[in-house]
């Protein structure tokens, strides 16, 4: 199985893993890497998904965050 499945999950990938000199961040990667996995597991736009977490995250109390999680967007209407 590929790791990223489009171009658009690959610009992604580099966009949220580059450190501020343009290096990868391996944790960070390894971490997206699982948020994408879950994403195309559950027919999540990983673009679209990431947009309404970051969107989403600062509103949300700490004991809610799990509900933006991938497998939890794909049950939110009209998000897909």
């Amino acid at each position: 199985m590929p790791i990223f499945e489009s171009i658009e999950e690959r610009r992604l990938a580099i966009f949220v893993c580059s450190g501020s000199e343009g290096q990868l961040n391996l944790v960070d990667f390894k971490i997206f890497y699982s948020l994408f996995s879950t994403c195309r597991l559950h027919n999540v736009n990983p673009e679209k998904w990431l947009m309404h977490f970051f969107e989403n995250a600062n509103g949300t109390p700490k004991d809610k965050l799990h509900l933006l999680l991938p497998q939890n967007y794909a049950v939110v209407p009209n998000q897909q």
